[in-house]
């Protein structure tokens, strides 16, 4: 059995207390009564999924010429069970307990194809219908499930189960491999011999290593002393060549300042 066919078996109803009470009126409806045949459609009732619309058929039908058509229409996706009664000036029809189908079902109309001849006095140019609902019972969507759907279902979800199984025992492996690695190179940056600290350049006459701020002072053939050797009376010549002093070595003072930072 299928699900839908399931579904067709099931019928559930839950008890209602919807009532409404509309007056209709319909201009020159005598005039509509000597037309040609036709149906005035009023939408009445309309509460969540409960929709309910008057049919009147002022020129009656082929079955009954000659009378006024007066329906109720079920045009919801449920059924329901219905009280209810239409009345005009002096005429009063009414019906309990009548089970409307679903819209576009073959029992989702009822009324009364005879409801008034042409020739009574009480069929006017205007007419009121007092149309009076009380919804007893209100159909339910239920889906029913067939044994065949359950089990694809079922088998549906086993495949998902291996397939995340799967997929979780893929990612261990994939993250053992990677944790591996990572062990691996900790072990090799442990075992790695300590970087040796930066040499700095010294001062040749007071051997202290040139790191900034110190000022240092370059000679024509590219060495280095300090500012503070430099201002003795007696450093006037290089002491690595003997050649004049030229100035600031402010190349070599930037360098440094890169290395050890400006302090």
């Amino acid at each position: 059995m299928s699900a839908a066919e399931a579904g067709d078996d099931i019928k559930v109803f839950e008890s209602s207390n919807i009532r409404r009470t509309y007056d209709v009126t319909i201009a020159n409806f005598r005039m509509k009564t000597k037309g040609a045949k036709s149906t005035t459609i009023v939408n009445l009732l309309s509460v969540d999924n409960l929709k309910f619309s008057l049919e009147v058929n002022p020129a009656g039908n082929v079955s009954h010429p000659g009378y006024v058509g007066v329906y109720l229409r079920n045009n919801s996706p449920v059924d329901a069970i219905v009280n209810y009664s239409v009345s005009v000036t002096g005429q009063n029809l009414k019906d309990n307990n009548k089970l409307f189908t679903k819209a576009g079902s073959h029992n989702s109309s009822w009324g009364w194809p005879m409801f008034l001849n042409h020739e009574d006095y009480r069929t006017t140019d205007t007419m009121v219908f007092v149309v009076k609902l009380h919804i007893v019972k209100a159909g339910v969507v239920c889906q029913g499930v067939g044994l065949h759907h359950t089990q694809a279902l079922n088998t549906k979800i086993e495949e998902n189960i291996i397939a995340i199984t799967e997929k979780l025992s893929s990612l261990e492996t994939t993250t053992t491999t990677k944790f591996e690695a990572l062990d691996a190179i900790a072990n090799t940056i442990q075992t790695c011999p300590p970087a040796r600290p930066i040499p700095c350049p010294e001062c040749p006459i007071c051997l202290d290593d040139m790191k900034p701020p110190t000022k240092i002072i370059q000679c024509k053939g590219g060495h280095f002393i300090c500012e503070k050797c430099r201002a003795r009376p007696s450093v006037q010549f290089c002491p690595s060549c003997r050649e004049e002093f030229i100035g600031r070595a402010v190349g070599i003072e930037g360098y440094l300042r890169q290395l050890f930072g400006s302090n």
